[in-house]
């Protein structure tokens, strides 16, 4: 049994709707990552209680919370901006839901004292929140929504106001102080980074549904569409004009070059392909929802100055420039700029933004902007996608 259970799940307002389902094991902490506008606010409100739905329902810790007021949900929320009380130190701060859950007096002053050590905040609780810097706000917050030991915790994009820096050291603090209390946590973020740190479970949000969920691996290990591929920058993504299919092998057409795949690294349905008239499919440029793309893993794109020939036949293969190189800590990236596709639709990503071509550089690679590569894609290493998932793995 699942600690925390969302089963069919619907919410209207105008015209955003939210469809999906979540499930979590008791102790797990599963991060809800997607763009702006996506809903993951929205659900983790309805989770609260702050909002309504119209269908489905949801369970935590084996019962039926949907219809409960917010108050009897048992679940502490941290918002995105804290929702600290100015005009309370931070003791009373801590205190503030201990009193509201009816904690005795008599050990509210331990369980205080208990969070402030685990927490490392004794110097904040003289203080009020206005004389606190970010991180310390943040850590009050979290210790405020863990004081009444919640049978779940939700967060709403804690660290989005903290610079770099601090956000990851906070990161790792929280996931310790999770991992100390066993504590089931639900973190709403559109950082990857951030969600690859904290998450036992990944959940990939559009649209109102989750479209994908698994360990960090597994959803980077096995992409379900090309969105996904798209906004986690997993790799390199072609426009696919038209498929022809073999017995063992599917023929890409991508602009003006010719690419080959595995039937079976096709997570389409190849059927539609081999029974259509011409026996292939040919793209709805106008509807980038509707169209395929051509993917290969960052990890396994290898970058040459010249193609060797005995890598053409077992390399699909594309040739460009070098545009721009971005050095961020320990990872190199560089935007690639290919040449000789001629795609009708290179600028129509899988929700018709613009399509990048960004590169994985090794460190200590010479290449710079304005330089002439090659990538190389091993053909089994290269897979083809829907623009869009339809349903939740």
């Amino acid at each position: 049994m699942k600690h925390l259970d969302i089963q069919n799940l619907e919410f209207r307002r105008g015209n955003f709707a939210i469809k999906t389902a979540l499930a979590l094991d008791k102790g797990q902490t599963g991060v809800i990552l997607g763009p702006s506008g996506s809903g993951k606010t929205t659900l983790l409100r309805l989770i609260a209680g702050l909002e309504h739905h119209q269908s489905g329902t949801i369970s935590l810790g084996g019962r039926r919370i949907d219809e409960l007021p917010p108050e009897k949900r048992n679940i502490g929320f941290v918002f995105q901006d804290l929702a600290l009380f100015d005009h309370l130190d931070g003791r009373n701060n801590l205190r503030f839901g201990l009193k509201q859950h009816h904690v005795p007096e008599s050990e509210i002053g331990g369980i205080v004292d208990s969070l402030s050590d685990k927490f490392q905040i004794k110097p904040l609780l003289s203080r009020r929140p206005w004389a606190m810097s970010g991180g310390e706000r943040q850590r009050l917050a979290c210790a405020r929504a863990l004081a009444v030991n919640p049978d779940l915790l939700l967060l709403d994009e804690p660290f989005s106001s903290l610079d770099a820096p601090l956000r990851r050291e906070l990161r790792v603090y929280l996931r310790s102080r999770l991992a100390e209390t066993g504590t089931t946590a639900l973190h709403v973020t559109h950082d990857v980074e951030e969600a690859m740190e904290l998450g036992d479970v990944l959940f990939l949000m559009n649209r109102g549904s989750i479209i994908v969920s698994g360990t960090p691996e597994e959803v980077c290990r096995k992409p379900k569409d090309a969105w996904s591929v798209h906004f986690l920058g997993l790799g390199i993504l072609i426009p696919v004009n038209s498929l022809a299919s073999g017995a063992e092998w599917v023929s890409a057409e991508c602009g003006n070059s010719g690419f080959s795949v595995l039937r079976s690294s096709c997570r389409i349905n190849m059927e539609d392909v081999s029974n259509s008239p011409d026996d292939h499919y040919v793209s709805q440029a106008s509807a980038p929802e509707q169209n395929y793309f051509l993917f290969c893993p960052l990890e396994r794109l290898q970058l040459v100055q010249a193609q060797p020939q005995a890598k053409r036949s077992s390399c699909n293969s594309i040739s460009g420039t070098i545009e721009r190189i971005v050095i961020n800590g320990s990872r190199k990236r560089a935007t690639f700029k290919p040449s000789g596709l001629g795609l009708r639709n290179e600028s129509s990503g899988p929700d018709g933004s613009a399509l990048l071509f960004e590169l994985e550089l090794p460190q200590d690679t010479a290449a710079a902007p304005g330089d002439s590569i090659s990538v190389l894609m091993p053909r089994e290493d290269c897979w083809i996608l829907p623009s869009h998932a339809d349903t939740l793995s």
